[in-house]
């Protein structure tokens, strides 16, 4: 059964790798899987599907970088495609849409699209500190100590952080149970406090893999997948097939 592709991460993490890019930043493939929490073949894979043939990349040793020209001539099913970016972007977060639409209106000639996107993912700007030290956290396999908020009252854990990433529409911490190494799913607007230790952790591939293939809260690492058959009336049935769903 074919791995489902979440279309709002795509745009959204396409979006950042452009800021980065017009922000004068030389990118690598390895760096980049590892910040984004997803697999090398996946990033690379955004380079060759959806950015060499409208951007003028070039490589540097193993890195991406832009040429320095800043104007380019696009066809109008290219700047539709950037606008769709720009809308899904407003709905991201203010201050992420005021950082990325400078970027992006220097691209396209302001045509106008009837166009509107609506994804609704939750604005986290207010927690970019903790998703700061989270992602350098996971990046270098630190162990994290911090305040979670199960509501009802708060309490201090040490945390082995795998993977910041959006269920739908709302934001997770993926980590280890640092006293039994237990994966756990953490709401991410419930964290406070973010320490990093120096001390480290490893985890297996195997585990990276099944976390970050992962499609929804609700998901058991523990598990191994297992094959579902649909029956479903013809009258129906292309409603279905609308929706793509993965074996993780």
């Amino acid at each position: 059964m074919a791995k489902a592709k979440d279309y709002s991460k795509t745009m959204k993490n396409l979006l950042i790798i452009l800021s980065r890019l017009y922000s004068g930043e030389t990118l690598y493939v390895k760096e980049l899987a590892q910040e984004l929490g997803m697999s090398e073949r996946t990033i690379q894979r955004y380079f060759n599907n959806y950015l060499i043939n409208h951007f003028p990349l070039k490589k540097v040793g193993k890195r991406w970088a832009l040429e320095g020209a800043t104007k380019m001539v696009i066809d109008q099913e290219s700047e539709l495609a950037l606008q769709t970016l720009e809308e899904i972007a407003k709905n991201i977060g203010v201050d992420f849409y005021k950082k990325i639409h400078p970027l992006l209106s220097k691209l396209y000639q302001n045509n106008y699209h009837p166009l509107y996107t609506k994804v609704n993912i939750e604005d986290i700007t207010d927690k970019m500190a903790e998703v700061l030290a989270l992602e350098k956290a996971i990046k270098n396999k630190n162990l994290v100590h911090c305040i979670y908020d199960f509501e009802d009252y708060r309490l201090e854990i040490d945390i082995k952080p795998l993977l910041v990433t959006e269920f739908d529409g709302f934001w997770y911490l993926i980590a280890m149970d640092a006293r039994n190494d237990i994966i756990k799913k953490y709401y991410l607007k419930h964290i406070f406090n973010v320490q990093i230790f120096t001390e480290t952790f490893a985890v297996s591939e195997e585990i990276e893999e099944i976390v970050k293939n992962s499609i929804n809260v609700w998901f058991d690492p523990y598990k191994k997948p297992f094959e579902v058959r649909l029956f479903v009336d013809s009258e129906v049935a292309k409603y279905f097939k609308r929706k793509l769903i993965s074996n993780y």
